[in-house]
């Protein structure tokens, strides 16, 4: 996939990445109120269920989000990265949240489960563009005609 600009000094991709991890995370916390487990007696969310669980995924959601911010307005390469891997931990945690619903005897996974999954997986792929770009060596940039290629090992004599 070809990159074809920059916005405000951040690549294109970056730009649509951390869009991407907020809009995940802005579903992922609607999807946790959704009915997370449900039976004939009724049904009950995910912060019904697993309270402290559900208070710590929030908090990582919203460190992930704010670490995004934090490479929005200071394109440090720290923030960015950190966004990325927070972003792949907060998809891991919420996958196996949404299998832990699935295997609950005599209970059945409610809609709020499967759109936590769903989710998950969604903020997991716009991490998972973060981390492989950082490891560029013009971080966030496309190399110009004429660059010289990058050497990791520094100038050879």
């Amino acid at each position: 996939m070809a990159e074809t600009g920059k916005v405000s000094g951040r690549s294109v991709r970056a730009t649509y990445s951390l869009i991407g991890i907020a809009a995940s995370a802005v579903l992922i916390l609607v999807s946790m109120l959704l009915p997370y487990l449900s039976s004939e007696y009724g049904s009950a969310s995910m912060f019904t269920v697993k309270g402290g669980y559900s208070a710590f995924h929030l908090v990582l959601l919203m460190t992930v989000v704010g670490l995004g911010a934090a490479y929005w307005f200071t394109n440090q390469k720290w923030a960015y990265l950190s966004a990325g891997i927070g972003a792949l931990v907060a998809a891991l945690l919420g996958v196996i949240q949404f299998i832990v619903a699935l295997n609950y005897d005599y209970i059945d996974a409610g809609f709020g489960a499967f759109m936590l999954g769903l989710f998950s997986i969604a903020i997991g792929v716009a991490g998972g563009f973060q981390v492989p770009q950082a490891g560029q060596p013009q971080f966030g940039q496309q190399p110009q005609l004429g660059d010289k290629p990058y050497n990791p090992f520094g100038p050879q004599a």
